[in-house]
């Protein structure tokens, strides 16, 4: 459980900090407050990305850095992110180890429901896909290079399909079941 979270040059927050109780917290306030930035930079603590965004969109459009320092249960966990001459520098500080990339067992898991995800109800089949495809990693960590592996191979497919190459020996590889 998170109990606190402080935001530096992340989105609309310059220095904020927040805490929570155990239990249902919500989150109230007019509009264009920064209520999804904060929902995004919980999200982003947990899973080490955003939902919504590449690394260097979360930064501050007035600085070249972002920091999420956060107390999760029984250990902290920060993200920092810079961007100097066009190359990003991510960062994950889990109980001082320090990471450019977490395994699906360092992530906390954190199920986000929005907006976007009704069109679960009227989107492309490639979109429930996804979203099943993220479940399910969730609750087998097993699943993730599976997934990813699927996914590189599919695109290879299909960009074979799109060449408009004839080879039968290339298609019969493809089309093995």
């Amino acid at each position: 459980m998170i109990t606190n979270i402080r935001l530096q040059n992340f989105r609309s927050y310059k220095d904020s900090s927040f805490e929570f109780d155990k239990g249902v917290n919500i989150v109230v306030g007019p509009n264009a407050i920064g209520k999804t930035n904060l929902i995004e930079a919980i999200f982003t603590i947990c899973k080490g990305k955003s939902f919504r965004a590449k690394d260097t969109d979360i930064i501050n459009n007035e600085n070249s850095w972002t920091r999420i320092d956060s107390f999760i249960s029984d250990h902290n966990r920060t993200l920092k992110v810079a961007q100097e001459n066009n190359k990003t520098n991510k960062q994950l500080i889990i109980e001082n180890k320090t990471y450019n990339r977490i395994t699906q067992k360092q992530t906390i898991p954190v199920v986000l429901f929005e907006p976007n995800q009704l069109l679960l109800l009227t989107g492309s089949p490639e979109g429930r896909r996804n979203i099943i495809d993220d479940l399910a990693t969730i609750s087998n960590s097993s699943l993730q290079k599976t997934t990813n592996d699927y996914k590189k191979i599919l695109a290879q497919r299909n960009a074979l399909l799109k060449s408009g190459q004839k080879d039968k020996e290339q298609m019969f590889v493809w089309n093995l079941r």
